[in-house]
This record gives C-alpha cells, structure tokens and sequence, in this order.
C-alpha cells in the first residue's frame, strides 16, 4: 500500500538499525543517518537494565542494534545509551557538556601491535626456512610477517570506560556484534542472546562488549586478528564483514520487523571532475575493489529478496485469477515462506552514499580531522534524508518540515 509513490510503513513493533564497517569513516556515516533517522521520528532505545526503565515500546523505537568491523564501535555506544548527537558531538569535536563520552583522538583508535608483529614475523620466517617456500610467494611471506600494522585494543578501552556496562545481558536493547573466525570458515556471533538461525554461525553471550568490538573491527593487514574465548576455547577472530557483508538476517532472527541498514561501500562512478582511478594510485585502486566486491554481494541479496517477494506475488496472483480456495492459498503460503526462508511482515531501508558524490569515495577511512568527520556525517545525513523520505511513517509527527536548501541545517 502507497500513498502517491512513497511506500506506508506501519504497525511495526520490533525495529532495527544494521551498521557495516568502514572504519573511522563509516562510523561517520552512521552518525548521520542516526541524526536524519530522527527527523523521521525514530527514537533510540540504549542503557543498563539496572540504571533505566525497562523497554516501554512505542512507534519509531529501534531497539535492536547488530554491528560489524566500524559498526560495532557505534552500536555498542548507541546501546549503551549515548545519543547520535552524543556520538556527533564525540567525532567531530563539539563536545556536549552534559555528556560524559568524550571525543575520539588517534590514541583511541591506534594500538601498539609491536610485540605481536614481531612473534609473527619470526615464526613466519622459520615456516619458510623449515618448508623450503623459496617463491615469490614465499619471500613476501617472510618479509611481511607481520599480522597487523596496528592493534584495536585500544578502541576497545575506550568503549570499556564509557560504557555503563561491559555485559551484552545487561543492556535495556539487544546488542549483536559480528566477528569472523581466523583459523575457521566461521562466524561468530556476540551479543545478548543466542538466536536461532538457519545459517552456519556461532553464537555466544558471554564475551565482554568492548572484546567484541575489538575482534570484530580487526580490519585486515590495518589490524591484527584478537584473540577471544568463545565456548570455553581459545579462537583468533577479525573483521566481521569478511563473510557476510551485511547482516541484516542477525536482526530478522532477532525478531525486527523494520530493518534498517547503513553501508558507505559506494564504488566511485567515472566523472569528469575526477577523472580515472588509475590517476590515483593503488590505494584508490583498493577501495574501489573491495567496494565494488562488497556491493556487489549487497545488490545480489536485495535482487534476491524482491525475487522471493516477486514469487509470492506471483502465487497470490495465480490463486485469485483462478478463483481457488483462500484457505488453500495461505497453506501453500506458510510452507513458501519457511522453505524460502521470507517473512512478509519485514521491511528493509538500505542507506548508503550517492553514487554520484565522489568526494565521499576519497574522503579518508581514518581521519580524525573536524572537517573531514564533518563531511561525512553530513553525508550520512543527507543519504539517510533522501531514503527515508521515499516512506510514511506512522510514527511520524504530521507537522514534520520537510527539508529544503533553506531550511536544512546540513546543506
């Protein structure tokens, strides 16, 4: 059902808000989409059990929050209670004097990985002398031994010392973080409880926020993999995105029936302006792979979900023109949906850069500085604007001003 071309959502009891990696950048981002989110009248659930009210559930309430790599870093703040503004004021500088999160400096962000570099390079040089690996493979494997430029250790003090609890169990909201497992094709799932999901993945309840956070923003060859306990064992992960790029599935089996999903994985598109990315080195050449890699994925699982939705359109179809029984129908129906793994009931906004704005493609991952931080949130915003705006809301204040180049604050 739409109201002219903007699609109307309603009656939702169980949001959910999805933050990807991307480092320092995409936590940027994410800030602005939270601060456009709440023009829209969404409002963020975060804090300890012991220190708020129970959840009182009403219109526009995301309570639910999975992050991944840069994401786990907003969402377990969110969680945790801070507000985007909060979080806004952290990152670019403007410090809210009633808060107690203070900014972010590189301290913050870069840890020592000395000690552990030196270990890894060594064994790595005795792997290569011992199995004779004399190669072009085998001599860059000896060289650069090294596991991590970096470590996110101390990232994850910075979390352990604002937040008001360092337990999953203990939040007001449902806090998921994703981690890939190093020495197995697995993922593994950290947060407040264990879900119950068709696809391969661990979970466990009992690891500290701020551990999960670390592992799961271990971004590869930048930082080194973190060792956790997990189900009593010992297991190195990294970077949460590695096998699944977005996940939105974390949220639907925890119950959301609204997901909304922020990603800056943007492939650059040619302009003029710009010209080719072969002009820019291959740093840019990177990125630009990786996001094309990701994205890619992205636009597969959406082309996905409208051919499932697609398909029971199609079934429903079939049974009205032939005039068949309803009770059938819905019985064929329920089967659909659970051999197809789709839920009609859940709704999915993604929001990402505009594939025309370049500037965000070259803004920096890691750059503390107050214009850049500046420039991005205001692109999440801006983003985050034009999507939301393509719905009705319920929980939307009817008297709600829609931006314009006049009246918007983040033109």
């Amino acid at each position: 059902m739409s109201t002219g071309e903007k699609k109307v959502i309603k009656n939702k009891k169980k949001i959910a808000f999805v933050a990807s990696g991307g480092a320092i950048k995409a936590s940027c981002f994410h800030i602005g989409v939270m601060l456009a989110m709440e023009r829209f009248g969404f409002s963020f659930v975060g804090g300890k059990k012991e220190d708020s009210r129970e959840l009182i559930t009403k219109p526009g309430q995301v309570s639910v929050y999975v992050g991944s790599s840069a994401g786990a870093f907003v969402a377990s703040l969110i969680a945790g209670g801070f507000s985007p503004n909060e979080l806004y004021g952290s990152l670019s500088g403007h410090k809210n004097k009633k808060s107690t999160l203070r900014p972010i400096i590189y301290f913050d962000v870069i840890g020592n990985n000395i000690i552990s570099n030196i270990t890894s390079t060594f064994n790595s040089w005795i792997r290569t002398t011992k199995y004779k690996h004399f190669s072009i493979e085998g001599a860059l494997q000896s060289i650069l031994g090294i596991n991590g430029l970096f470590n996110t250790k101390n990232v994850g003090k910075y979390i352990s010392a604002v937040m008001p609890t360092n337990d999953f169990k203990e939040l007001i909201p449902e806090l998921y973080i994703v981690t890939t497992e190093l020495d197995n094709p697995n993922r593994i799932i950290l947060g407040s409880k264990e879900l119950y999901t068709t696809r391969s993945a661990i979970f466990d309840t009992d690891v500290n926020i701020s551990d999960a956070a670390i592992g799961s923003m271990s971004l590869p060859f930048i930082f080194g993999p973190y060792k956790l306990t997990v189900k009593g064992k010992k297991v190195y992960v990294f970077d949460g995105e590695v096998r699944h790029t977005l996940s939105n599935h974390i949220a639907k089996d925890a119950g959301a029936d609204l997901i909304i999903a922020s990603y800056t994985h943007q492939p650059y598109v040619y302009n003029e302006e710009y010209g080719s990315l072969i002009n820019y080195g291959l740093t840019s050449i990177m990125v630009q792979t990786i996001y094309q890699l990701v994205e890619s994925r992205i636009k597969e699982s959406r082309s996905k979900h409208i051919a499932k939705q697609n398909a029971i359109d199609e079934v429903t179809d079939f049974f009205e023109e032939k005039k068949l029984p309803k009770e059938l129908l819905n019985e064929l129906l329920d089967r659909m949906y659970k051999k197809i793994d789709y839920d009609p009931n859940v709704d999915y906004i993604y929001i990402s850069p505009d594939p025309n704005d370049s500037n965000m493609f070259f803004e920096d991952h890691f750059n503390l500085s107050t214009r850049s931080m500046g420039k991005i949130i205001r692109s999440g915003f801006k983003s985050a604007y034009q999507a939301l705006s393509q719905y009705e809301f319920d929980f939307t204040d009817t008297e709600f001003e829609f931006l314009t180049e006049e009246n918007n604050l983040w033109a």
